[in-house]
């Protein structure tokens, strides 16, 4: 009789050995596949971000000698490899704010404008600068709006402390203003050589 108790627990050892072993197997397999479909997703990632910035490196390129063709149809004596400059894009610089000069408020901006490699370039053109209030959830209030024509924008160069730019300026109203309100500049230029027109905004302290 001992004997026949001892052969009949036999396998319900066995198979408590191997339903752990299986699930030893199956708990040191799940970390590592984690891990490589991590790491393959992010490779993938990496790909798709590389692809891009190729794809968009490739368009500013021929961009670029669309851009020399054009000018050389109507430069005949352009030298090879030499552009004429051209606005590409405007940006508003940091020391823009709000000021009070003889009682009364105005905007003083520093507009930028550069070329395709971030540089700044001069440009002929006209500015219409829009000065906004605005506080979430309600419509913005225009607080001010200034037109520059070509004359005045060319006399609105300046190079000096706070860098090389345009010096524009927008009398503001002396309306109320939430103090939880945010002050928005909005600048276009039209670009009067090459009949483009370039857009930016900043929110003013």
């Amino acid at each position: 009789m001992p004997a026949n108790k001892h052969q009949s627990q036999r396998p319900v050892h066995t198979g408590a050995l191997f339903c752990f072993c299986t699930l030893f197997i199956l708990t040191a397999c799940a970390g590592p596949r984690n891990y490589l479909n991590d790491n393959d997703r992010l490779r993938a990632e990496v790909m798709t971000l590389t692809e891009q910035r190729d794809a968009l490196q490739t368009e500013v390129a021929a961009l670029d000698k669309a851009l020399e063709a054009e000018q050389r149809k109507h430069h005949a004596n352009l030298p090879a490899g030499a552009r004429i400059p051209v606005v590409a894009r405007i940006e508003l610089g940091k020391h823009s704010s709000l000021v009070r000069v003889e009682d009364t408020n105005i905007a003083r901006l520093y507009l930028r404008t550069l070329d395709t490699k971030g540089r700044f370039t001069q440009i002929v053109g006209r500015a219409k600068v829009t000065i906004i209030a605005t506080v979430s959830g309600e419509d913005g209030i225009t607080l001010g709006t200034a037109s520059i024509d070509e004359t005045s924008l060319d006399a609105a160069y300046r190079s000096g402390l706070t860098g090389t730019h345009y010096t524009l300026t927008c009398p503001i109203s002396d309306m109320p203003i939430p103090s939880i309100a945010f002050i928005h500049a909005m600048v276009t230029v039209e670009d009067l050589l090459h009949a483009t027109s370039h857009k930016t905004q900043i929110v003013l302290d």
